[in-house]
C-alpha cells in the first residue's frame, strides 16, 4: 500500500486499517504471488501505526511450502508491529490460479488437518503469552 494512501486516509479520520499480508516471508509470498514484499507491507504498517491508526493485520497459516518455523516468524514480527492480528487457514477455492498450481504439480498442497491444527496452536499460545486475547475464533487483540 502506498504510504501517501495511508497518509490521506490518516487525515480523513480512519482510525482503523486492515492489511491482508498474509505472511512476512518473501519466499512464500513470491510463491504465492503477492506483489510487494514483506519489507514494504512492514514499512506501510509501521507509517500506519505512527499516524496513530490502529492496525489489524491479516495472515494465513497452512500455506503450501510454509513451515512452523515461517509461521512462528511471521507471528513474532505482527507482535513486534504491535498490530491486531486475523490468523486464518488457508482455504484453496476452486478455479483459482493456486488449485491449478497444486493440481499441475507447481506447488505441492497446504498440509493436513493436524498440522493445520499444530500451527493454529502455535499461533494461540504464541499471542496469549506475547498478552492478546482470542476475541474470535480467528481474531487476536491487545485493544480493551
Amino acid at each position: 500500500m502506498a504510504l501517501k494512501k495511508i497518509d490521506k486516509l490518516a487525515a480523513y479520520g480512519v482510525y482503523q486499517m486492515d492489511m491482508d499480508a498474509q505472511t512476512f516471508d518473501d519466499k512464500l509470498r513470491k510463491m504465492m504471488r503477492l506483489p510487494d514484499s514483506a519489507e514494504s507491507v512492514e514499512k506501510a504498517i509501521r507509517h500506519a501505526r505512527k499516524l496513530g491508526l490502529c492496525v489489524c493485520v491479516g495472515l494465513r497459516y497452512n500455506l503450501p511450502r510454509q513451515t512452523m518455523e515461517s509461521w512462528i516468524s511471521t507471528l513474532k514480527k505482527a507482535i513486534e508491529l504491535d498490530v491486531e492480528i486475523d490468523a486464518y487457514s488457508l482455504h484453496v477455492d476452486p478455479g483459482t490460479l493456486l488449485e491449478k498450481m497444486i493440481k499441475t504439480g507447481v506447488s505441492p498442497p497446504p498440509g493436513d488437518g493436524e498440522y493445520e491444527k499444530q500451527m493454529y496452536l502455535a499461533a494461540y499460545n504464541l499471542l496469549t503469552d506475547a498478552g492478546y486475547k482470542a476475541v474470535g475464533h480467528d481474531r487476536f487483540s491487545r485493544v480493551e
